[in-house]
């Protein structure tokens, strides 16, 4: 699963080796449907045609003791560029 091409290129597999060290994985990022408060992909390529939900979770069948947790918000989501709608959630 590529994530990143060109210079930044990072592969789901890159993190094999070390998850076997880890308890958490955060995957970033998820975003607010502004009408509805429902959680969004804020990356359709990436996060649904690419199927990156699915193969995060799916870490859990190798690696069962890895807490896989779902970033919500951050920069890329846009709802911090309007004060009203960081106060409204």
């Amino acid at each position: 699963m590529e994530i990143f091409s060109g210079q930044g290129k990072f592969e789901l597999s890159f993190l094999d080796n070390a998850l076997q060290f880890c308890s958490h994985l955060i995957y970033g990022y998820a975003g607010i449907d502004e009408k509805t408060y429902k959680l969004k992909a804020l990356d359709d390529s990436l996060d649904l045609n690419n199927h990156n939900y699915k193969k995060v979770t799916e870490l859990k069948r190798r690696f069962p003791g890895l807490k896989i947790l779902l970033s919500v918000g951050g920069g890329r989501d846009g709802t911090y560029d309007d004060n009203r709608k960081v106060q409204k959630y």
